[in-house]
């Protein structure tokens, strides 16, 4: 499970800008900018809203989390189909404090199995 946090844009960011964008700048393996990765994480907060939800494990609940393969799942549609890609941008998101892991914040998104 993780959960998402996004600070507020700074003046001139552009949170509303396309995520396609995004595509561009992963194909070529170049790093996400602040200002990106913030875009992608408002975007995928909206996206993953339906499956946003507040989930107990080992008797304590998490608020507002939602599950890896939820977030991979929705990256590969918006970001990139490549599912390499799509969780090195997701752990970018992990390395810029934007998303974490409801018990270790350092933990990393991985490939799912297939």
């Amino acid at each position: 499970m993780s959960t998402v946090s996004t600070p507020p844009s700074s003046p001139g960011s552009h949170a509303n800008s396309s995520i396609k964008n995004a595509q561009s700048l992963c194909d070529d393996g170049s790093p996400l900018s602040r200002q990106r990765a913030v875009t992608i994480a408002t975007k995928m907060c909206t996206g993953l809203a339906p499956q946003t939800k507040d989930r107990m494990w080992h008797f304590k609940t998490y608020r507002d989390c939602f599950k890896n393969s939820h977030a991979i799942a929705w990256a590969k549609k918006n970001i990139h189909p490549s599912e390499d890609v799509a969780v090195n941008v997701l752990n970018q998101l992990v390395d810029f404090g934007l998303v974490c892991h409801v018990v270790d914040p350092h933990k990393i998104f991985k490939m799912e199995d297939t």
